[in-house]
This record gives C-alpha cells, sequence and structure tokens, in this order.
C-alpha cells in the first residue's frame, strides 16, 4: 500500500482554485461515510442516488483528483493480485469540514433537471403518432423500473413498500389525504432521512405512472383518430 502520487490542484488562470462542482461535493460527501475508489463510489451512486442525482463513473472519477489536491481526501494505491492497482480515496478531517461548511451554505433550490422526454412530448405534433405511442411506452418503462429500484433499497433498510398504499389518481384526492398520512406513518417508522430520498424517487414514479394514464387516455386516441 503506498501514497498516489500527481495530485491535480485544478487551478485556474493565475494559479486561483476553481470552485468545486456540485457533483465533485456529492463525491466528496459519499467518501465520508467510508474510504473508496472510484469504481466503489459509481456503484454506490447507481444503487442510491441515481434516481435523484445521476453521476457517470467519469464524472466521478474526474472529481477525485480535485478533491485530493484540495487535501479534502488522501490517496492510497492498493496492489492487487492479476488486477490492476486499486486507488482508494480516504476524506481528511478537512475534506469533512469543507463538506459540512458547504452543505450548511448552498442553496439547490433553482436546480432544474432536464426532462428530455418531456421535450419530445411538448413536439410531438411534429412526429409521426407511433412515435408518440413508443415514447410513452419507453416512460413507463423508466418509471417501472425507478420504482422497483427505489422499492428496493427501502427494503433493505426494513421498509416494507407493499404495505404503503400506492400512489394514483385516486389517492391524489384530498379525502383521502388524512387516511394516507396515517398509513404512511405507520409503515415508515424508523425511517431516515437518506431512506426518504428512496421514497421520494417511489412516489415520483408512482406519480409518473398515474400521469402517464392521463397522457395515454387522452393523446393516444386523438392521434389514432388522425391517422384513419
Amino acid at each position: 500500500m503506498t501514497p498516489a502520487t500527481g495530485r491535480s490542484t485544478d487551478d485556474g488562470p493565475a494559479g486561483i482554485t476553481r470552485p468545486l462542482s456540485t457533483g465533485g461535493y456529492v463525491v466528496l460527501g459519499l467518501l465520508l461515510d467510508e474510504p473508496a475508489s472510484g469504481w466503489d463510489l459509481a456503484r454506490k451512486i447507481d444503487s442510491s442516488i441515481a434516481h435523484f442525482w445521476p453521476l457517470t463513473k467519469a464524472h466521478v472519477y474526474a472529481e477525485l483528483p480535485k478533491i485530493a489536491g484540495r487535501e479534502w481526501a488522501s490517496a492510497q494505491e492498493i496492489a492487487q493480485s492479476g488486477a490492476p492497482d486499486r486507488r482508494v480515496y480516504t476524506a481528511t478531517a478537512a475534506g469533512r469540514r469543507a463538506f459540512r461548511d458547504w452543505i450548511a451554505h448552498v442553496d439547490l433550490t433553482d436546480e432544474r433537471g432536464r426532462q428530455p422526454l418531456q421535450l419530445q412530448l411538448f413536439f410531438a405534433a411534429h412526429a409521426d403518432p407511433a412515435k408518440l405511442r413508443q415514447l410513452l411506452h419507453t416512460w413507463e418503462e423508466r418509471a417501472r423500473d425507478t420504482e422497483q429500484h427505489c422499492a428496493d433499497i427501502l427494503g433493505k433498510r426494513g421498509i416494507d413498500t407493499t404495505l404503503l398504499p400506492r400512489l394514483t389518481l385516486d389517492t391524489l384526492r384530498d379525502t383521502e389525504c388524512g387516511h394516507l398520512r396515517t398509513l404512511n406513518s405507520s409503515a415508515l417508522q424508523g425511517l431516515d432521512a437518506r431512506g426518504m430520498t428512496a421514497l421520494f424517487g417511489l412516489r415520483r414514479a408512482q406519480a409518473d405512472l398515474a400521469w402517464l394514464h392521463e397522457v395515454r387516455d387522452v393523446l393516444i386516441p386523438q392521434n389514432s383518430a388522425r391517422t384513419r
């Protein structure tokens, strides 16, 4: 096990260090959990936050030298038999302070993620009706995959999602809200803040599926009629 060399300082013009990106702070925050390699972090992201803050493996690997260059993490090369050496990063005390300062002051309320499928839907009048049906089918598949992914995360935290009332157009009515809150409160006992992000993904996927049902009821018959 040897210290890694070749730290990146990520300096801009005149030696001014550029601010770390939000993605960089996400990587740093995950290092606070435990030491990890870039590969470890990419896997952890896929299994925990990808449904609301996806980061590619390339992005993760690009941020790690910047974090180490600020001395917010140390890096060590770990030899592996029959495989390339692993570079494992460990957050330092300075890195922990930097992350806590960032999370205490950062304002991400203006962050707005792009919705490529919504853009395609917006311009659907200029596309073949069959393309719209394909688009909605793709959207539904992704929503169901996300719903299952988040249900799996919650399951690992001891939450049985089959006990949660499913979010549908009916359950969104005001008359049901009080009943839903009562059921949810009992089924979600013990779930921490990190687990609530998985609940967000589950509910958002269910809301997408409910919305897709509305879209199909209105748009698909109209488009079918136009092709006759």
